[in-house]
C-alpha cells in the first residue's frame, strides 16, 4: 500500500510540474512559476492568428503573456535575448528586439482552453503571423516553441 502511495504521489508532482514554467537568468538560481502565477500575477493577452501547423484558413485565439511583461514582472533588464526549451530539449532564441517589435506571447491557452501537451502545450511560445505577416516565415516558425518548459535569459 505504501508503494503505491509513493508511486502515486511522484506521478501527481511529475503532471503538476509539467504546468510550471522554469525561466533561469545567469548567476541567479531558477525561478519556477507555477500556471496560477502566470495566469494571475501577469497581464493577459489575446491574439487570434492562422499557423502553418493547422489549416491555413482557420484561425485560433491564443491567450498568454508577453515575454516582455515576463520581464518586467521579474526586474530582468539588459536582455540580449531569449531562449525557448521544450519538453524533448528542442531550443530557440529570439532577440529582445523581436519580442518588444512583434509581441509574441508564450500562450496556455488556445480558443479559451488550457493546452495538453498532446496539442503542444502547456506552454506554447508564438507570434501574432495575421497581425505581423513577416513573422510568417520559416526563420521565424521555428522559433515558436511549442510544449515549452524552460526559458533562459541571455544577457547584452
Amino acid at each position: 500500500m505504501k508503494r503505491i502511495f509513493a508511486a502515486s504521489l511522484l506521478l501527481i508532482s511529475n503532471f503538476a510540474s509539467a504546468f510550471d514554467l522554469t525561466v533561469r537568468v545567469p548567476d541567479q538560481a531558477p525561478v519556477v512559476l507555477s500556471m496560477h502565477q502566470l495566469k494571475s500575477e501577469l497581464p493577459v493577452v489575446s491574439f487570434s492568428t492562422s499557423t502553418p501547423w493547422a489549416d491555413n484558413e482557420h484561425t485560433s485565439t491564443f491567450t498568454g503573456f508577453t515575454m516582455v511583461d515576463l520581464l518586467s514582472y521579474l526586474n530582468i533588464k539588459d536582455v540580449a535575448s531569449v531562449s525557448f526549451i521544450a519538453l524533448n530539449d528542442y531550443s530557440a532564441s529570439t532577440s529582445i528586439d523581436d519580442l518588444k517589435r512583434y509581441k509574441p506571447i508564450v500562450a496556455y491557452a488556445v480558443n479559451g482552453e488550457p493546452m495538453r501537451v498532446r496539442d503542444k502545450g502547456p506552454f506554447w511560445f508564438i507570434y501574432n503571423m495575421s497581425k505581423y505577416p513577416q513573422t510568417d516565415t520559416p526563420e521565424y516558425h521555428t522559433q515558436m516553441v511549442w510544449q515549452l518548459k524552460e526559458i533562459s535569459i541571455k544577457y547584452k
